[in-house]
């Protein structure tokens, strides 16, 4: 329950102060959303529902970060 509210806590935060940007929504699945940290470029994947949810940054398939061009 502690890690669910500070993953909701932290994308309340990241949304307030605006330090990611949501650059695609995915149309198979309204509760999946894809993020770009607009400091590093790094591109995160977030899964929110009812009552669990999780973040993780998207990988290249040669396993390194997902970064996005400026």
């Amino acid at each position: 329950m502690k890690k669910n509210i500070a993953i909701l806590l932290l994308c309340i935060m990241c949304g307030l102060c605006g330090c990611m940007k949501n650059t695609e929504h995915s149309a198979d699945d309204q509760n999946i959303f894809f993020y770009t940290d607009s400091a590093t470029g790094v591109q995160y994947v977030i899964y929110y529902d009812f009552n669990k949810g999780g973040i993780c940054p998207r990988y290249n398939t040669d396993g390194t970060l997902m970064i996005q061009e400026k």
